[in-house]
């Protein structure tokens, strides 16, 4: 198995639902490549589909595929390119947007009895790359961090490791400042959001 096929692979691992699954493979496929056909794409995501039960014959997976790939053009998460006479996919802003999201609905904070520490994500993110900002915002939402000023969110519970692959995934290196604080003034607000003493 290639090297580009057990990447498609780990990053499908965990997903929900056997739609998402593809459409991650797919958008993570066309991600790696860069610009790709449509022969490129099918065997790789087709060698993918019978870790998941999908498609008992050969002939079912490659219009699955095929069919998959049109839907994810109509929603305009790929599109089409002709180059040299020849029609290639790429991922486009929204695709790129939906990978992010798929690949980062299944990390979580392990939550746990509260040490007594605050840990703090600090960003500052320019306009020019204010998608992945409003991306990064929405995962700590999710997370369950609280918004303590407009770029400052806090938990009380350890997510360094988890801060660190939201960074990586993102590529927002020093943008994003990750700390751990004994003492945030006036945190009764907090502890009562938490439900942490």
């Amino acid at each position: 198995m290639g090297e580009k096929m057990k990447t498609v692979i780990s990053v499908v691992e965990g997903e929900s639902t056997s739609r998402d699954v593809i459409t991650r493979a797919l958008l993570a496929t066309v991600a790696i490549a860069g610009l790709i056909t449509m022969i490129a794409v099918a065997p790789n995501a087709i060698q993918a589909l019978p870790f998941f039960g999908i498609g008992r014959r050969s002939n079912d997976r490659k219009y699955y595929i095929k069919t998959r790939i049109e839907k994810l053009c109509e929603k305009g998460y790929l599109a089409r390119v002709r180059k040299n006479g020849v029609y290639y996919f790429e991922l486009t802003k929204s695709g790129r947007i939906k990978l992010a999201k798929l690949n980062l609905a299944h990390y979580e904070i392990k939550k746990g009895k509260w040490d007594g520490l605050w840990r703090l994500v600090m960003f500052d993110i320019k306009e020019i790359r204010r998608d992945d900002r409003d991306m990064f915002r929405i995962q700590l939402e999710r997370l369950d961090f609280c918004r303590l000023q407009n770029s400052v969110w806090v938990t009380p519970y350890d997510c360094g490791d988890l801060i660190v692959l939201l960074k990586t995934e993102f590529s927002f290196g020093w943008q994003v400042v990750y700390a751990v604080a004994k003492h945030i003034e006036n945190d009764r607000q907090l502890r009562e959001y938490f439900g942490v003493e």
